[in-house]
């Protein structure tokens, strides 16, 4: 064997392998798939709305819960042009025929784009829609089975897309000024959405808080970040008394941080050892654990409150209209956010 020819064939795999790649770059560069970045309206570089790109960008980075695109600000769609609203349908038309305007006014003047996103002179599906990130999740037009938190996780381009009234984007669709603004902020301060009541109920009542008025509920913001809801102005004592006014809601703590409220739970029936995650207690029979809730000692090693835990991990609510329905149940086949309380969904 010449040992002399080795390196020269390595160098050779590795120039082989280079040029490789380097073909790999350009060929993406061209087709226009390398860096492209799918912009909040669903337009591709090149397209009537590339400009939208920018914007795209700029909200997503912006430190808002809910930020709006600079073509939005002052925008009021009853002075838009037939014409203009027809430029925003022309592709979208030729493939939904039998689509209508759910706006029976003669005074409303909307495109498809206008509410969903997407790319009206485009002359393929693929194109024409925004492709979802999940695309595990979302396989086809029918709303997932038990999506759970997937809207969480999804992109706010795709959310509008499918869903214009979802709570996370409806301020760029439903929620614009001039159309459903006040009915918007209204549902996003709705018991359906937040759920407040059984939060609250459930931790003052078994005494993991001493708060009796409820302090947290269910809320996210365009990028499906947990926050708070906050009154403004803030409610004077008064109001809260007489009225039920909360100043805020805040969003549950991480049930690993929580420290138990009621410290009466040490004397809960149950085995004799202290639980510790991943140690396994010699003495206990295979699936038959001995411990019992916790030894609950106040925030210390993996003794939390257990009513932090299940309202974290457990469905108490079913989905609030934060979320989708389960749609594979008897009455719960829906969307999210506005749709959900609005329009009546059958199996």
């Amino acid at each position: 064997m010449d040992l002399r020819a080795k390196p020269v064939a390595v160098f050779i795999g590795y120039f082989t392998l280079c040029l490789a790649a380097a073909w790999l770059v350009i060929e993406l560069c061209l087709d226009g798939q390398l860096f492209a970045d799918e912009p909040l309206y669903g337009a591709r570089p090149g397209s009537s709305s590339a400009a939208a790109v920018t914007e795209s960008s700029e909200a997503h980075e912006s430190s808002e819960p809910y930020p709006l695109p600079q073509h939005l600000i002052g925008l009021d769609y009853s002075e838009q042009t037939d014409e203009q609203a027809d430029a925003k349908s022309v592709g979208c038309i030729k493939c939904h025929s039998d689509a209508h305007d759910p706006h029976y006014s003669p005074a409303v003047k909307l495109g498809c784009v206008d509410c969903h996103g997407g790319n009206p002179t485009a002359v393929d599906k693929k194109r024409a829609h925004v492709q979802p990130q999940l695309a595990d999740v979302f396989l086809s037009s029918a709303n997932p089975v038990r999506s759970y938190t997937a809207l969480n996780h999804e992109r706010p381009e795709f959310i509008r897309f499918v869903n214009p009234g979802d709570l996370r984007i409806a301020h760029i669709s439903c929620g614009t000024s001039g159309c459903h603004a006040k009915e918007t902020l209204e549902v996003k301060k709705s018991m359906m959405t937040h759920g407040c009541m059984l939060w609250g109920a459930a931790l003052y009542n078994n005494g993991a808080t001493p708060d009796k008025w409820a302090r947290y509920g269910e809320s996210y913001s365009m990028n499906g970040v947990p926050q708070r809801l906050q009154t403004v102005p803030t409610p004077t004592p008064e109001e809260t008394a007489r009225k039920g006014v909360l100043p805020y809601l805040d969003p549950l703590p991480r049930f690993e941080i929580t420290q138990p409220g009621n410290v009466l739970r040490i004397f809960e029936r149950g085995g004799r050892f202290v639980p510790d995650v991943g140690i396994p207690e010699r003495l206990e029979d295979n699936g038959k654990p001995k411990a019992r809730l916790s030894n609950r000692g106040l925030g210390t090693g993996t003794r939390t409150d257990p009513v932090f835990i299940g309202l974290q991990k457990t469905r108490l609510l079913d989905p609030t209209l934060n979320f989708m329905g389960t749609n594979d149940h008897a009455g719960d086949f829906r969307s999210s956010g506005m749709p959900a309380r609005s329009f009546l969904k059958t199996a």
